[in-house]
């Protein structure tokens, strides 16, 4: 209450504190941030900000924390990633760069110093220990990815705080299922601020390039007659399949073989049309395999057939 009570007697108007531009000062930033302060004025309490990977959403957000702190509005202010790299990289090269006069901290269970300004958890930290905080701890929760917060059941953790939320996401508008929007107070389906791929290509994004590649055995199929002697061996054995269930299309085959000739063939393909580095090596790329087990495949042949590209 004498939090309240001095923020309600200290506070500036969002209106007249301005954004810093060495935070987010692109043009469709500093609109999602007004968007955001304007609602706050008229006393809204929950926003989505939906933006195409690559155009700072993060920076938006560290901008609305800056906002927030400078216009007395916000005593603790939590941002919540879903992953534990995501957090750490969320800290240690935003929060610690934009905030280095104020306490801050990475939260790993319910005991925290409560005099600190910004924390960082995790989803999961958060599920597991949001009842240990009392409701009026947090003035502010962001919540990064909000689309998975909401799937991960983090719903009773955003209903448990006395706090306003923002949620952040790079899943195009039309993706967003309605009660992410309802979580994060978009009643009709319309997020509080959208910046698609398509507006972010002109100014801001390289548009992305499609290459397919498919073996002859991707694009065909597969019977047993045509598999390797040990390749079928296998499949009898450890995956305790009959002969003459063998009969797959291409459509199907990295669902249920990973076969190491398919999987090199692949790999040889990527090696000879990928991007590179400075020094030759492939640049970041992900693999999207069907399975664990695929993917501990991918990366022996990967390791096999390159051993010096990473």
């Amino acid at each position: 209450l004498m939090r309240i009570r001095f923020q309600n007697v200290s506070a500036k108007s969002f209106l007249d504190v301005q954004p810093r531009e060495e935070i987010a000062g692109r043009p469709y930033q500093l609109e999602a941030i007004q968007r955001v302060i304007e609602g706050m004025e008229r006393g809204k309490r929950r926003f989505l900000i939906v933006q195409a990977t690559g155009t700072g959403k993060t920076r938006v957000a560290m901008s609305l924390i800056d906002i927030m702190i400078r216009s007395n509005r916000a005593q603790r202010i939590l941002f919540l990633t879903d992953r534990t790299e995501l957090n750490d990289q969320a800290f240690d090269e935003n929060i610690v760069k934009f905030f280095p006069s104020e306490s801050k901290q990475k939260v790993y269970s319910s005991t925290v110093d409560q005099d600190s300004r910004i924390y960082a958890a995790t989803l999961q930290t958060m599920k597991n220990n949001y009842q240990d905080f009392s409701v009026g701890f947090f003035d502010l929760i962001i919540s990064d990815e909000a689309h998975r917060s909401v799937y991960d059941k983090l719903g009773s953790v955003f209903e448990y705080f006395d706090a306003k939320l923002i949620g952040l996401t790079a899943t195009p508008a039309d993706y967003v299922d309605h009660y992410t929007y309802t979580t994060f107070g978009c009643e009709k389906n319309v997020p509080t601020f959208n910046f698609d791929y398509e507006q972010a290509v002109p100014k801001y994004l390289a548009r992305y390039a499609v290459w397919q590649a498919q073996t002859g055995i991707q694009r065909d199929g597969i019977d047993a007659n045509a598999l390797p002697p040990e390749e079928l061996q296998r499949l009898l054995v450890e995956e305790g399949l009959d002969p003459d269930d063998i009969d797959w299309t291409g459509s199907d085959l990295e669902r249920k073989i990973t076969n190491k000739n398919t999987i090199k063939a692949m790999i040889r393909e990527f090696m000879e049309n990928c991007y590179e580095d400075n020094i030759g090596r492939p640049a970041k790329t992900i693999f999207f395999p069907v399975s664990i087990a695929h993917g501990r495949r991918i990366e022996e042949c990967f390791n096999e057939m390159y051993p010096e590209s990473h």
